[in-house]
């Protein structure tokens, strides 16, 4: 290969059609892993590889392995400058240790190597600057145990050793939680008792405390990340087990990261952590945005500005997202930044058209430019192809509640029947009726009446039974303010409500789900494909949600909870939703209204009667198999059970998710003592070996 070629820059060079084969089998499935590895390969050692890759890393630009392959391309040419312009591209998205590694190689390379004319002194200045720089970026890192012992190489190499530098590094080195601590413990031990015995075991006993704790978190770390297997070429979400299980490994290890096992005194060094953290996560998983949500949440607690830098990456990624969009959106109005807190809906409206843009773009129209810029974007909103009954029943709900125009609301809602048809949509219906029912309130003493009376009921109500008290609050001031309400006023209510349940794994584990409540309308979900495909990934969380607010699983997302979207909860009933357990439901019957299966998606819907029972009809439907990768004698033993319907059962039909859910929240009667002993064991009394390191977690012992 020529040192032109190895530019990489320039028009795309003339291919072998072996290699436009393979370009064109990239082009076909743009996301095909085989393909792009393929298409490298095929250009391996030719003048178009440089190429070849620039194309791969703008459709992967956090592949560490392609990454190096481009710099080592360089650095085989001695072309530096051009090597340390690979590493300012890929190292702040890709923080991957190996690249950092590289990265100090090529620095050495070139300021200490053969054709370096910079004079000796000077070049390992500058190098040990850079090893500075480095160990500030990844220096706690799992893996950095051979930057750390190549720096003081590098300090010991030097004409004029200056002990107390070695030792400022050894010292900051022996407390990070590495691979190879002992290695680095052994090599400080030698070093001080070359420099004094006597103070060497002073110096060692000082440290030794912090030591151990650094192998108790190396060894608490390696239970979490043994398992993650960091991905090369990461894609857009498959839905795959193994992808799923990779996800739960990172989350987990991102919520233990949250709790400062190294107790961190230094809240920016902590800060420091937690986003080269999420980076590597991202790293893996940049096409879902529960992964790019939490990372913003994490930083909007102290620093908003970052949190919008960091949902503005995530909006360049997943451009159609609309949970990110308006969350995004949200951050910047809240900040007082209207213009850009507006071009990012108009960006969603050419990006992921929806009427879910449109009604949140109505509401922020309301909120900060008054009536006229409301109705502005309900006129535009109707010339649109995706101006459904969700977006007149808003604009009909946001003049009653925001503009206290009771007239024109009633107006918007008969021509909604009369013009579009919307008799049809039971949703509008209801809305309509509950319109009518309320018209005789007055809207700011509605407002202000509603807010005493849920303060007054939070006072006095249990956190385990408040719930749904919040949540209505919460949805007071997300839609039914006067004057379109404050989303910071809400963001304040929203905090309010995590403080309210700091230890509740149930309320921990929503992530992006809270943001659900905020943007739906009736059954309307934001619905592009990211939307879609991360609601499908959490289909317990996605029932949950639907059971609250009272409404229907959105059709797209009906297979993903196992049932028809058919199953809604009206008035005094339910119809429970088949549930095939992993992967979508069998469909019911032929001429069946709906069907209620077992285990993960029994009942959607609130009882009107007592706790966890659903009434109403339920038609027979067969039980469905679990799935091809259930072990086979769980599939027969499964299959022979009779299907829950009132042909087989008498008496109601339980919500099994309810009591699930009841029997979760409310305390249970403590397990009464053994006197004769014959119930110790090494098990947590219920079957399962205890979690010696949730165990620890929870008592704050790292």
């Amino acid at each position: 290969m020529t040192a032109a070629a190895a530019d990489g820059g320039g028009a795309k060079p003339e291919l072998t059609a072996e290699q436009e084969a393979a370009e064109a089998a990239t082009q076909r499935e743009p996301w095909s892993d085989a393909a792009w590895t393929a298409f490298a390969s095929s250009a391996s050692g030719t003048d178009a590889e440089p190429w070849v890759l620039e194309q791969l890393l703008a459709q992967f630009p956090t592949s560490a392995h392609y990454w190096a392959r481009l710099a080592e391309l360089h650095m085989t040419h001695k072309r530096w400058a051009a090597a340390e312009a690979v590493f300012d591209r890929c190292l702040p998205t890709c923080p991957r240790i190996s690249l950092w590694k590289l990265y100090l190689v090529c620095v050495r390379e070139s300021r200490l190597g053969a054709d370096s004319t910079l004079p000796p002194h000077r070049g390992r200045a500058q190098l040990k600057e850079k090893y500075h720089y480095v160990l500030e970026e990844v220096g706690a890192s799992r893996h950095a145990d051979s930057i750390w012992l190549d720096f003081v190489a590098l300090l010991l190499a030097e004409p004029q050793v200056s002990p107390m530098e070695v030792r400022a590094v050894f010292q900051r080195a022996v407390v990070v939680p590495m691979e190879q601590l002992d290695t680095v413990w052994q090599r400080y031990t030698a070093f001080e008792k070359e420099q004094n015995e006597a103070m060497a075991a002073k110096h060692l006993e000082r440290l030794q405390p912090k030591v151990n704790a650094a192998r108790a978190v190396l060894r608490d770390r390696k239970l979490l990340m043994d398992g993650i297997v960091p991905v090369n070429l990461p894609t857009p979400p498959t839905g795959t087990r193994e992808e799923a299980k990779q996800l739960g490994s990172w989350q987990r290890l991102i919520e233990y990261e949250k709790e400062n096992p190294e107790r961190l005194s230094a809240r920016e060094e902590l800060k420091s952590r937690m986003r080269n953290a999420y980076k590597h996560f991202l790293c893996s998983f940049r096409h879902f945005p529960e992964v790019w949500h939490d990372f913003a949440a994490y930083e909007a607690r102290d620093d908003v500005d970052t949190a919008c830098l960091v949902l503005r990456s995530a909006m360049a990624v997943l451009p159609r997202c609309q949970l990110l969009g308006f969350a995004y959106a949200e951050l910047e109005e809240q900040r007082g930044r209207l213009e850009e807190a507006r071009s990012v809906y108009d960006r969603l409206l050419v990006d992921s058209p929806h009427p879910a843009v449109w009604i949140q773009l109505m509401r922020f129209a309301r909120r900060t430019g008054g009536q006229a810029a409301g109705r502005d974007v309900f006129k535009s909103a109707r010339k649109s192809e995706h101006c459904t009954h969700h977006v007149w029943a808003a604009s009909a709900l946001m003049e009653r509640d925001a503009n206290e125009q009771h007239e024109v609301a009633r107006k918007v809602f008969e021509k909604g029947l009369s013009e579009e048809g919307f008799a049809a949509q039971p949703d509008y219906v209801e809305a309509y009726v509950s319109f009518l029912e309320s018209m005789r309130a007055d809207g700011t003493k509605r407002t202000n009446n509603l807010r005493a009376l849920f303060e007054k009921a939070l006072q006095q109500l249990p956190p385990d039974r408040s719930r749904v008290i919040w949540r209505r609050y919460l949805d007071l001031e997300y839609r039914s303010a006067v004057g379109g309400g404050d989303v910071s006023t809400a963001a304040e209510l929203e905090a309010r409500y995590a403080e309210a349940f700091p230890d509740d794994p149930s309320e921990r584990r929503l992530g992006m789900f809270r943001l659900l409540h905020r943007y739906r309308t009736m059954d309307l979900l934001p619905g592009s494909e990211d939307d879609e495909a991360y609601l499908r990934r959490y289909p317990a969380l996605l029932r949950e949600d639907c059971e609250h607010a009272q409404r229907v699983v959105p059709p797209a997302l009906a297979a993903a909870v196992g049932g028809s979207a058919a199953a809604a909860v009206r008035g005094g009933g339910a119809v429970g939703v088949a549930s095939g357990g992993a992967g979508a439901a069998a469909p019911p019957p032929s001429g069946s209204a709906g069907g209620v299966g077992r285990g993960m998606g029994m009942g959607m819907g609130a009882a009107a009667g007592g706790a966890g029972i659903t009434r109403g009809a339920v038609a027979a439907a067969p039980t469905p198999a679990l799935g091809a990768d259930v072990p086979e004698a769980v599939n027969s033993f499964f299959m022979r059970l009779p299907p829950a319907s009132r042909a087989h059962l008498s008496g109601p039909v339980p919500d099994a998710d309810k009591v699930l859910r009841t029997l979760r929240e409310k305390p249970l009667p403590a397990r009464p003592e053994d006197p004769a002993g014959a119930g110790k064991r090494s098990f947590d009394g219920m079957g399962g070996h205890i979690d010696v390191f949730m165990d620890r977690q929870k008592r704050g012992k790292f």
